[in-house]
């Protein structure tokens, strides 16, 4: 049997994704297959032209000069397969098929009743929603749409401001209960006495970090989390007290406000998505959807 060329698509594929991830595991959870069938398709392609593609390490996977050349080459089909992709998903005028939407777990909670409107409105659209805090990568359509708390959108996507958080001190009546009347905007030292709930130091929430040290510097970290959800409802439950989206607060019915509006701490919520799909019919119509419903619940 003839070998395949190098130039198959699908051998190009398991050269980046062993080069981006390392490891043979690595790639295959990338590709979803497994390490075994990445190994043979790397020493398939290394027998077909004759020489190394990755040297092996005890830390993992490295290219050698053959590789890195192959994987440039790689990389600007795999580039044009995707712009080919959005072109044709671009050009697509029917209100049915896939839609992929990334967005935090905890803004779906928020929304549901706006996604729920949607899919009863639009039932020929398969919605397939990716709870990630980053952004997925819109350009190689690992997602069609994100849905992002952000004040500062990538310049490479389009889309629309539909709404903005704001955040204020919240804390359970459980543990603080009276609330301070008004809620406190300038001396928050009395807040010291409770415990806090913040985030996680690898999130890096300068923003948060900064507050909590000119304002209670002295307060006692209880807990930290990387999950608006893990914060919110241990917030509710009267673990800590928190800065949370004022949004956050309103299922919970013990939850109080402790503080007024923290000026220029809110986040705004984006829709977005890119260039080349922006005129697709299920793009616009999920887009439109939601814009108006988050806008007027």
């Amino acid at each position: 049997m003839q070998n395949r060329s190098i130039a198959d698509w699908d051998r190009l594929r398991y050269v980046l994704a062993l080069a981006r991830q390392g490891t043979l595991s690595g790639a295959a959870e990338t590709l979803g297959t497994t390490h075994t069938t990445v190994a043979r398709q790397i020493r398939a392609l290394e027998a077909t032209i004759g020489s190394r593609v990755f040297d092996q390490h005890s830390d993992g996977f490295v290219l050698t000069a053959v590789g890195e050349a192959i994987r440039a080459v790689a990389e600007e089909v795999e580039e044009a397969m995707h712009r080919l992709d959005r072109e044709l998903l671009g050009s697509d005028t029917q209100l049915k098929g896939p839609l992929r939407v990334t967005t935090l777990g905890v803004v779906v909670q928020w929304f549901a009743d706006a996604f729920r409107t949607f899919v009863e409105t639009y039932p020929g659209i398969d919605l397939e929603i990716t709870s990630s805090r980053t952004f997925e990568n819109l350009t190689k359509r690992e997602a069609d749409i994100a849905l992002r708390a952000t004040n500062q959108p990538p310049e490479q996507l389009v889309g629309r401001k539909v709404t903005r958080f704001e955040y204020a001190v919240f804390g359970a009546r459980s543990l603080v209960g009276s609330p301070p009347q008004p809620p406190l905007e300038e001396d928050f030292s009395s807040l010291e006495a409770y415990p806090w709930i913040t985030w996680e130091q690898r999130l890096r929430a300068r923003a948060t970090e900064q507050w909590m040290a000119e304002h209670v510097p002295n307060a006692r970290i209880a807990m930290r989390t990387d999950s608006p959800i893990v914060m919110n409802a241990n917030v509710a439950a009267g673990a800590g007290l928190a800065l949370i989206p004022c949004i956050a607060a309103q299922p919970h019915l013990d939850l109080i406000q402790l503080s007024s509006i923290i000026p220029d701490f809110g986040l705004d919520l984006w829709i977005l998505t890119h260039p080349d799909l922006k005129h697709t019919a299920r793009v616009r119509a999920f887009m439109r959807h939601m814009a108006s419903a988050i806008d007027d619940p």
